[in-house]
This record gives structure tokens, C-alpha cells and sequence, in this order.
């Protein structure tokens, strides 16, 4: 297959996408890994958002946020991809007709989920705050 790629009168680009790396060996001096970034917190805030607005109009969802508490759970669902997140939001909806602060609780839940399902890390939950971390001011200011 590789050598009819090659031979192509016509350039031809294959792009794969993967959550994981695992080339063949044979592949390996023919292939650019191109790695991107998560989405930012602006990303996830417009994907919430535009949820919230798409909902709001349909009127199937109650939403119930202060705009401070949309930055949470937006925060809540950091390190997610668009998709994972979008997924954990709607999940959030869907779960009980509402949308509101106690949902943080299910984005986290959400995102432990998918952090079990890669085996490799664990997801911890602490109640710890920053007043519970003797020393280190200049580190938490």
C-alpha cells in the first residue's frame, strides 16, 4: 500500500488520529507525529455555552448557573477533549433535566471515568485546600 502512496503522480497525505502511540516498526521512518493541545479553559467555556444556549432555546434543560458558576464547571472539565468535555456536559443535562453548580460533581466523575479507562493513572480525590498546606506562602499567593 505504502509504495503505491509513494508512486502517486498526485501527492497523498494518510492522517491518522490516536489518543495513543503504537507505530510499527516499519512505519516508524515514515511517519510525523503531530501532537496537539488541550483545549483551553476559553475553548470549554464557548463549548458549555453554546450547550447551555442550544438548551435554553429548546427548553428541555432547566439552567440554572450564575456565570461564576459556568466558570466552574468549565474548570471542572479541564483536561478533557472538546468532545469528552461536550459529552460530560450533556451528560450533566441529561442526568436529571437541570443544569446547575452540584453538576461540577458529575463532570469530576465524568473525567475519572475516562482517566480509569486509559490504565495508566488514577484519579485521587482530596478534599484538601489551600489552608490545609503548612508553609509555602509565596508558592500559594
Amino acid at each position: 500500500m505504502l509504495i503505491c502512496i509513494k508512486q502517486n503522480p498526485s501527492p497523498i497525505n494518510v492522517m491518522f488520529t490516536s489518543p495513543f502511540l503504537i507505530l510499527p516498526e516499519e512505519l516508524q521512518k515514515d511517519i510525523t507525529i503531530v501532537d496537539f493541545e488541550l483545549p483551553s479553559f476559553n475553548e470549554i467555556k464557548t463549548v458549555l455555552d453554546e450547550m447551555i444556549a442550544v438548551n435554553e432555546q429548546r427548553g428541555r434543560i432547566q439552567i440554572a448557573v450564575t456565570p461564576e458558576e459556568r466558570e466552574r464547571i468549565a474548570k471542572a472539565a479541564l483536561g478533557l477533549t472538546l468532545s469528552e468535555a461536550e459529552n460530560a456536559f450533556a451528560r450533566a443535562m441529561v442526568e436529571d433535566g437541570h443544569l446547575d453548580i452540584r453538576d461540577v460533581e458529575v463532570i469530576l466523575e465524568e473525567k475519572e471515568q475516562i482517566i480509569k479507562k486509559t490504565g495508566i493513572l488514577e484519579f485521587i480525590r482530596s478534599e484538601l485546600r489551600m489552608e490545609d498546606v503548612g508553609g509555602l506562602e509565596n508558592l500559594k499567593r
